[in-house]
């Protein structure tokens, strides 16, 4: 395609596209328009922070369930131990006893003279926790509902009549009423659910693996006191009874200590990070674990001080597990604070970046909107202006002459509609060029423009050497005397014009027409055909002239124009 071809075709599929946008945009709403985009972004960052709040509210109930359960495991070892106190004899001297330290911290030496005394103070333990806000809580977070516990607290355990064989399952009835709770509580606050490798192997050591172990033991440790102190009373019933017992849990011992060591080493080699977080000595535990084991299997003892034994390599291994349970929690609240923390300041970046992004996305968009609508008024402009004299041009008449005749319209007597022709400017062109002919409209067009009086005055070029004028004015007689004024300034131009027959000058020739305000039924094209004839009729004359008529409807019925004054020149 020829180069000098391109230019053009591209300013008019520009201007049939800004055209197209022009009819598009003014059908869409301003606010549609400005919103919508916000709405998008905020829909998708909607979408985006409710995943993050979710998981925010994962985390969280996990932490919850962090605290919840170390309380539980506390509470779950009180009873236990109470369970196992309550198979010594109540006066039997506590020296040598060992105790839980998660559980009795701060006992006074003159508190542990007797069994009954260490099992008063952990009766006393279990009272305030269950009262404590903190089990109210629990109770009413998960729905838990443990009203015969503290009866069996209260319950007096001496006397001759005393079923201790009847009171330990009583003990470790309540004790699975709890463990159920302790599960529930794990699953509730998501500790069974964790995606990542490393908080999901520390949950399950904590909440399942440790847990079941730690049962098995202390539920040996009560069995196998209660055999040897009654044994040495000759008690067959009550031997009989727990004997089966103790085989069953030592068995169940030895698969649980297997789960035990299968998960460390799957966390050792999964989670490296969180098993170097445990510090555990593998070495201690498996020691611990030798010297219980011997006790399972022998039957023969008997006496106080072999139950003492029992119960003192049980409670060393059961403390050291729970060490290690309670240390896996607390690295897993830190894990999961941290995790909850990062997934705050996602949430509190991603609402900035939104809300950010939102007034951002509103001013750019106010801005280009503002632009287009700007380029809009400007491409109407340059559609209803004619580009070289920058008068309006013929599409912008009708509107604004009608516009004229509203009600609310100026209280002006009427409006002239006025046509102007440069006399002989064919010859001026074949005289002194086109170039110059177009300076000499430019030039004739300036004063045009720059003479009208009031601001709703307009100027247009009508033609190739035509102009028109709509004038609002009082009279006929007013609208005459600017006309000739007009047509007297534009000879003053004193453009030479050496072929023009009427003057040496570049002259015009003018045709009006008043419309008065308070006609009705007007018809543009009738009034221009009046003007026309005025015009044509000034040209057959003597150009150079002015010809005006007042505006009557008789006129405008009997108009005839028989001769095309646009040939003559």
């Amino acid at each position: 395609m020829n180069m000098s071809l391109r230019s053009p075709l591209k300013s008019i599929f520009a201007f049939g596209l800004l055209r197209a946008l022009e009819h598009r945009i003014q059908s869409i709403p301003h606010r549609f328009v400005t919103l919508a985009p916000i709405l998008l972004v905020f829909l998708a960052g909607t979408l985006s922070m409710a995943s993050m709040y979710r998981q925010l509210v994962f985390t969280s109930k996990e932490i919850q369930g962090t605290y919840d359960i170390e309380f539980l495991i506390k509470l779950r070892s009180a009873l236990k131990e109470a369970r196992g106190l309550r198979q010594f004899p109540p006066n039997l001297p506590s020296a040598g006893v060992t105790v839980n330290p998660l559980i009795n911290l701060d006992i006074p030496a003159s508190d542990k003279q007797t069994v009954r005394n260490l099992s008063d103070l952990n009766r006393s333990y279990l009272a305030e926790a269950l009262s404590s806000p903190q089990w109210l809580s629990i109770k009413r977070r998960y729905g838990f509902h443990l009203g015969d516990i503290k009866v069996d607290l209260v319950r007096n355990f001496d006397g001759a009549d005393f079923d201790y064989a009847a009171d330990f399952n009583r003990f470790s009835d309540r004790l699975e009423d709890l463990n159920e709770y302790f599960a529930l509580v794990a699953d509730e606050s998501n500790l069974t659910l964790d995606p990542q490798l490393d908080t999901y192997y520390l949950m399950s050591l904590t909440t399942a693996i440790l847990p079941s172990l730690i049962d098995v033991i202390s539920e040996i440790r009560g069995a196998h006191v209660s055999v040897d102190l009654n044994r040495s009373k000759a008690d067959k019933n009550q031997s009989s009874d727990l004997m089966p017992n103790l085989s069953s849990l030592a068995i169940l011992l030895e698969y649980q200590l297997t789960v035990l060591n299968r998960t460390l080493n799957i966390i050792s080699f999964s989670a490296p990070s969180a098993y170097a977080s445990l510090k555990l000595n593998r070495l201690e535990l498996v020691d611990k674990i030798d010297s219980l084991n011997p006790i399972l299997t022998d039957h023969q003892t008997s006496g106080a001080e072999s139950a003492i034994k029992h119960w003192n390599l049980s409670t060393d291994l059961v403390g050291f597990l729970q060490n290690i349970e309670t240390n896996g929690l607390r690295i897993l609240r830190e894990k999961l604070e941290d995790r909850r923390r990062s997934i705050a300041l996602q949430l509190a970046t991603v609402s900035s970046l939104l809300l950010l992004g939102s007034i951002l996305i509103y001013l750019v968009n106010q801005s280009l909107y503002g632009r287009l609508s700007r380029a809009l008024i400007n491409l109407n402009q340059l559609a209803n202006t004619d580009p070289l004299t920058k008068l309006l041009s013929r599409r912008s008449l009708s509107p604004l002459f009608y516009n004229f005749f509203r009600p609310d319209s100026t209280s002006f007597e009427g409006i002239g509609v006025c046509l102007l022709d440069i006399d002989h400017f064919k010859l001026y062109n074949d005289t002194y060029g086109h170039a110059k002919g177009d300076d000499a409209l430019v030039a004739v067009a300036s004063l045009l423009k720059e003479n009208l009086l009031r601001k709703g005055d307009s100027a247009f070029r009508y033609g190739g050497e035509e102009f028109l004028l709509l004038v609002s004015t009082n009279s006929s007689s007013n609208l005459e005397k600017f006309l000739e004024s007009l047509r007297a300034r534009i000879e003053k131009l004193q453009i030479p014009h050496s072929a023009s027959h009427v003057s040496q000058y570049i002259t015009v020739s003018i045709g009006a027409v008043f419309v008065p305000s308070d006609c009705h039924d007007i018809n543009l094209e009738n009034i221009l055909l009046l003007a026309d004839k005025q015009l044509y009729d000034v040209k057959n004359a003597s150009r150079n002239g002015l010809s005006l008529i007042q505006y009557t409807p008789d006129l405008g019925v009997e108009l005839t124009v028989p001769v095309d004054r646009r040939m003559i020149h």
